[in-house]
Parts: structure tokens; sequence; C-alpha cells
């Protein structure tokens, strides 16, 4: 502004700058820094800045708040000492020795790290992060971090189960394979007292002894059948009856020299899985009733008929019946005083099965035997 010497204004003089890239560009960075935060104030991730030098977060958004179950108010007076307030201590020690890794890494390359943090329930969760170089000092030295961390802890949970399982997998292969070559080692050696049992009964002359040979061979050979039904199946734990049973109940015709056509079989038994605690009981009682069975219900030569079932009842019981239509027992024999080493051992392993037993005469004779397993199975 210029004046005459009366001081009175006669002109105007003024300077104009162009400012309308300024005002461009003030508000492009304006609309910059509000799509930066609806970014990250709308990402499903964690975003944060992290100081090198004061060794914390300077910027966290609100998603970490809500993966770690925190309210605002919880996290605001972390803000001096966070994140080490809620990191893992181990992990604290891997990030101050990190600051020096930072110096040799170059612009726009992102370092992988995992961390785990507290959650406000106390537990550690895991948390994949993504880090790279967010601001240097003037001599290029990295001064701020920006990392996205994202919550990998169902994944890390379901990693470390699937490693869990392939451990116990292994072991349990392992002892598999042990227990076969168990079974098959018992099964040897009863293998060798009953060849023992046979060779003695062969050399024997007295009927008697003879006898009571033939039958330790056949119980012997009962129990063993078990391990080798074991050692031979995919299911180490549970013997299938309606496999089991026959080949028992045909290995004893054999021993006995029963001609097929002299004494008929008939076998009814339901494809039941039973463990080696109850089934070497089962095989030991089939073992001595089929043995009388053969030995006494039919002298002379004579033919007929002997039949052996097992059902499961509505119950859940199980129901053994071992049946024979030969001349029977006289009704006046009581069978609990005969002094039979066989109907003693039937007895006391009906009772050992927690079970009861049943004798009918009429018709020849029947035993029937229930008794409960509660580790029975189907088989399928």
């Amino acid at each position: 502004m210029l004046f005459d010497e009366a001081g009175h204004f006669f002109e105007f003089q003024s300077v104009g700058h162009d400012i309308t890239k300024i005002k461009e560009t003030k508000a492009a960075l304006r609309e910059s820094q509000r799509f930066a935060q609806k970014i990250s104030d709308t990402s499903p991730a964690t975003i944060y800045v992290f100081d090198l030098l004061e060794q914390r977060n300077i910027y966290v958004n609100h998603q970490l708040t809500q993966e770690l179950g925190y309210a605002d108010g919880e996290i605001q007076p972390l803000a001096p000492a966070f994140p080490r307030e809620i990191l893992h201590p181990d992990d604290w020690a891997t990030l101050a020795e990190s600051v020096a890794l930072w110096q040799a890494v170059p612009d726009g390359e992102i370092l992988h790290v995992e961390r785990r943090l507290k959650a406000c329930d106390g537990e550690w969760r895991y948390f994949q992060c993504q880090e790279t170089v967010f601001a240097r000092d003037p001599d290029g030295t990295p001064k701020q971090t920006l990392g996205v961390a994202v919550d990998v802890t169902p994944a890390k949970r379901f990693e470390e189960l699937r490693q869990t399982q392939a451990r116990l997998q292994a072991s349990l292969q392992e002892k598999e394979v042990l227990l076969k070559e168990i079974h098959h080692r018992v099964k040897n050696n009863l293998q060798i007292v009953y060849s023992l049992l046979r060779l003695q009964y062969r050399r024997v002359t007295d009927a008697k002894a003879a006898s009571i040979l033939l039958e330790s061979q056949n119980r012997i050979k009962s129990i063993a059948l078990v391990h080798e039904k074991l050692y031979r199946s995919d299911d180490l734990a549970h013997i299938d009856l309606s496999q089991y049973i026959p080949s028992l109940v045909n290995s004893l015709f054999s021993s006995y020299n029963t001609r097929s056509n002299a004494i008929q079989l008939k076998i009814d038994i339901e494809p039941i899985l039973l463990d080696i605690d109850t089934a070497i009981p089962c095989g030991l009682i089939i073992n001595e009733l089929i043995s009388n069975a053969l030995k006494y219900a039919f002298p002379a030569e004579q033919t007929g008929e002997i039949a052996i079932g097992l059902h499961t009842t509505t119950d859940r019981n199980l129901t053994l019946t071992i049946s024979d239509n030969g001349i029977g027992i006289p009704p006046t024999l009581d069978l609990t005083k005969i002094d039979s080493l066989g109907l003693k051992l039937v007895n006391d392993l009906v009772h050992q099965l927690e079970g009861r037993i049943t004798r009918h005469r009429s018709h020849g004779t029947a035993f029937e035997i229930t008794f409960t397993s509660n580790k029975a199975l189907c088989a399928v």
C-alpha cells in the first residue's frame, strides 16, 4: 500500500501465490489418512507400529483388544510398556534381540515371526506376524516397523493335536506290534506245554492217567487258541467268539476221535466280541462241558447231537448254552457233590464271570450259563 505526502492512500500493490496445489495436497493427505484409518479400523487383522528404540508399540488398532478379549480401558494403561506386559517372556527376549537384525533389513522386505500374547482369561494365544521397516532416522537406521498380526491359535492347537495324535498313533502301533509278539510267544509256550503233555499221554498205559493228560491237553489248547486268534487278528483287544468257539469245538472232536457221522454238531453263535479276560474263562467252560458230553453222553458208540449256542439277551446279558441228547444225568445225582475236577472248574469259572449256571436233565443234558460282560461288543 502507498500513501502521498498528505498521508492519503493512492495505490495498492500485492503479490499473489497460487496455493491450489497445496490445498489439493493437504486434502489428498487428509483423504489418504482417512483411508488408512478406515483400513485399520475395518481390518480383521491386528495392525501395529513398533518403535525399535523405545521397545514398544506406538500404534495398535482395536482388533487386538477383540482378539484377546480386553476392554479398551484395560489396554490403554499398558501403553507405556505395550506389548511387554502381555507378551510371552520367551518371545520378549527374541523381540529385544531382533532390534539388531533390523539394521540389515532393506525397505520392502517382510519378516515373518510368531509371537504369543496373553488373553484376558490368561490363555496364551499365538499370532503370526509379518513386519517391515516403516520409518528410518536421517542416517537410514530403522526406527519403526509396521506389522500385521493374525491370530492362528486354532490352527496352532489343531497342529499340536495332530502331532500329538501322530505320536500316540505311532506309540499305539509300536505297542500293538509288541502285544502281537507277546500273544505269539504265549501261544508258542502253551503249544510246547501241550506237546509235552501229548508226548506223555502217548507213553502212559494207565487209562485214568491218560484221561487226565488228555483233559489237561485240551485245557491248554483252549487257552492257546485264544492267544492264536488274537495274534492273527487286527483287533488285539477282543476275540470274535463266532470264530473262536467253532475252532475250539472242532479241536475237541478231533481230540476225542469223534466220528462226524456219529455225533452231529450244531453251532449257533452270534458274532460277539469279548475281551481276553472273559474269553479265556468262556473257552475253558466250553472245553469242560463239551469234553464231558463227548466222553459220557453217548456210550457204546451211540449216535446223537451236541449243540452249542451263544446269544445276547435284551438286558445285555450273554447266555451260553451247551446241550446234548445223550443218556443224560441220573436225576438222583447231585452235580454239586460230584468229585469232578471238570465240573468244579466250570462252577469256579462261572463264579469268576459273576454269572449263574442252570442244569436241565430232560432229553439229555443241557447247561445254560448267563453272565454279563461290560466289554462285550457285537462284531461287524
